[in-house]
């Protein structure tokens, strides 16, 4: 499974939050698509568009923080998606563009298929002992928008305003209530092929880029970068992010996940979905969830307060439940201690108590075959 832009390049992390996941990267081709409109005298206006969707401000009594510690919905380190344990509205959003028109169909298809996700999060929550609900494709939580150009040509920065634009008469307190929701998701349907990825609240966000998002394009691409339909697994790996589930496939100094811990992962809980969500032989299965959520996701996603390895591999707990925490300068003597890693162009690895010596010697190439895992191409 492909390694996430942001954790390659930490800064662009920090300054998006936006994460890329799935096979490939989608190009990050530099164009103007929102061109303001000219002025009387021929001059440019400034975003004018940009800040006509601006949402506005609301004030919360409640100090930032966990919303179980008495955080107004808003002014939460959860992020707006919360808890997975719960009720969560589901606002659902097609984008399409004015040449390349959502067949009925292919809408029809998708939904099919992040039902199927979401059910199976509900059925395996269950197994847990937890109570999960989604409110999905309602009338009032289904949005649309047509974009003005091409929609796989859709850059980085055009996402979070077409999603203010497409969901601006949304009110979600009364969403929420109207459902006795705890919090809400978006789910975003690009009518184009590409890679899914996420848009997740960390907890050093404090309230900006508060909406939780998962993008999911009509089509994704399997191991031979062929155009295939985006079937179930696509939709419970991206909408598991939204609720804290990190990507297992490589160590990751940001949540403590350790090369230790990888190798465990993939000794035990080798089906879970935040491996990845390719068959054995490259495929991406179309019609059902052939993927697990295992201890540790569920530990990820507040199902269950801890699993079997947890112990030994400290750096993984969670102050608060389903929030992501960047603990990346915690987890590298705030940076500067750079001999527990060692970073080239395929791999960053976390390799917790080795000494500088011992680093050179580490393949993770084997580490995975060891563990009976054959590494995912870059």
């Amino acid at each position: 499974m492909k390694k996430r832009v942001f954790l390659i390049f930490l800064a662009l992390v920090l300054a998006m939050s936006v994460t890329m996941t799935g096979c490939k990267k989608k190009g990050s081709k530099k164009k103007d698509h929102k061109k303001s409109e000219e002025s009387a005298d021929g001059e440019e206006s400034e975003d004018e568009d940009e800040e006509e969707f601006e949402e506005e401000e609301v004030e919360y009594t409640s100090e930032y923080g966990p919303l179980s510690g008495g955080a107004e919905w808003g002014n939460n380190c959860e992020g707006s998606a919360v808890y997975t344990e719960g009720t969560t509205a589901v606002v659902t959003v097609t984008i399409d563009s004015e040449d390349e028109p959502f067949d009925d169909g292919d809408i029809a298809t998708m939904k099919k298929n992040a039902k199927t996700a979401l059910d199976f999060i509900v059925k395996t929550a269950g197994e847990y002992g937890k109570k999960t609900e989604f409110v999905f494709d309602q009338d009032d939580l289904n949005f649309s928008y047509v974009y003005d150009d091409v929609v796989e040509d859709l850059e980085f920065e055009d996402y979070d305003l077409v999603l203010k634009k497409a969901t601006q008469d949304l009110d979600k307190k009364a969403i929420m209530e109207k459902y006795n929701a705890q919090g809400i998701a978006y789910l975003v349907l690009l009518n184009a092929a590409g890679d899914p990825f996420y848009q997740a609240h960390m907890y050093d966000d404090e309230t900006d880029l508060f909406n939780e998002a998962a993008f999911v394009f009509r089509d994704s691409y399997d191991e031979d970068y062929d155009e295939v339909t985006s079937g179930p697994d696509v939709y419970l790996y991206e909408l598991l992010h939204l609720f804290g589930a990190i990507e297992l496939d490589y160590p990751d100094a940001t949540y403590g996940y350790t090369a230790a811990l990888l190798s465990t992962v993939l000794d035990s809980y080798n089906n879970d979905i935040m491996l990845g969500y390719y068959q054995d032989d490259g495929s991406i299965n179309p019609d059902e969830v052939t993927k697990e959520i295992t201890d540790i996701t569920a530990y990820c996603i507040g199902l269950v307060d801890d699993f079997e390895e947890l112990n030994d591999n400290p750096t993984l707990k969670r102050e608060y439940k389903c929030t992501l925490e960047d603990r990346y300068f915690e987890n590298t003597n705030n940076g500067q201690d750079t001999s527990a890693y060692e970073a080239d162009s395929e791999d960053m690895i976390y390799m917790e108590g080795l000494e500088d010596e011992e680093i050179d010697e580490v393949d993770v190439d084997e580490l995975m075959e060891d563990a009976g895992a054959e590494k995912t191409e870059n």
